[in-house]
């Protein structure tokens, strides 16, 4: 039984081969023609496949750049209007100094036209994400909230001033020094309300050096990122070391 069975098989092995040696020529080009057209159509698939891969890549990056070269000149603004604040700033309180005066509601003047406030996009903020630089992203993090928060606090000091100076006659005031004599009588609502104007002011004077450290770092570190890691603009690091100069001139 089990001979039959090998010699049904080897029978219909034979046959096989038989009819294979019978297929004429033109029957094995079919068959190596499907073979190289197959061939041929993956590598083009491939090709195309990597194409497509490159291009999306490319696109992603130009995308990511020009993302970085938005957030960079948000944090550049906001140093900028930090480093232009802090002068303004102890130039005041260097006048107040030379005439001995401390009372910083007298010295420090409202801004006529704080800066503009600043937003970082998601998408900002999401490609700095991506870049996997968690001190780059928690020194950018919540930067312009802080520049918002400043130019609040501008516009808070400037209308709890006014309503102060409304209060009190200012005498032998001299325009040309921008200073004056005040009588606040003790215990009165303008006494109480100088009080409240003059923890603003200080919270000022103190956010203009806080402010500067702080940008002057994330401008630093996001610059240096962005080239390392984006290659976005040579001028990054340029920007940063230009800008990044303190009020009093050395490096912040």
């Amino acid at each position: 039984m089990e001979s039959d069975f090998i010699n049904l098989v080897a029978d219909a092995g034979l046959t096989f081969f038989s009819a294979l040696r019978s297929l004429s020529g033109e029957f094995w080009s079919a068959i190596a023609g499907a073979v190289v057209g197959g061939a041929i159509a993956y590598l083009i698939q491939s090709k195309s496949l990597r194409d497509t891969r490159i291009e999306r890549d490319r696109e992603r990056r130009l995308s990511d750049q020009n993302l970085g070269h938005s957030l960079f000149y948000k944090v550049l603004f906001i140093h900028r209007s930090c480093v232009d604040t802090k002068i303004k700033v102890d130039g005041r309180i260097e006048f107040g100094r030379e005439r001995d005066v401390d009372n910083i509601v007298a010295l420090l003047i409202p801004m006529l036209h704080p800066p503009t406030q600043i937003h970082f996009t998601a998408g900002e903020m999401a490609m700095l994400l991506s870049l996997k630089d968690s001190e780059v992203f928690n020194a950018v993090f919540g930067l312009d909230e802080i520049h918002n928060s400043t130019i609040h606090t501008w516009l808070l000091y400037k209308q709890e001033r006014k309503i102060f100076t409304d209060m009190i006659a200012i005498e032998g005031f001299d325009s040309a020094l921008g200073a004056g004599a005040v009588s606040v009588r003790k215990g009165s609502r303008a006494e109480i309300q100088h009080y409240e104007v003059e923890q603003i002011a200080h919270t000022l004077v103190s956010r203009s050096a806080t402010d500067v450290e702080r940008s002057t770092k994330s401008l630093n570190l996001l610059a240096h990122l962005l080239n390392a890691e984006l290659g976005a603009a040579p001028a990054f690091a340029s920007y940063a070391s230009v800008a990044s100069m303190a009020p009093n001139g050395s490096s912040g």
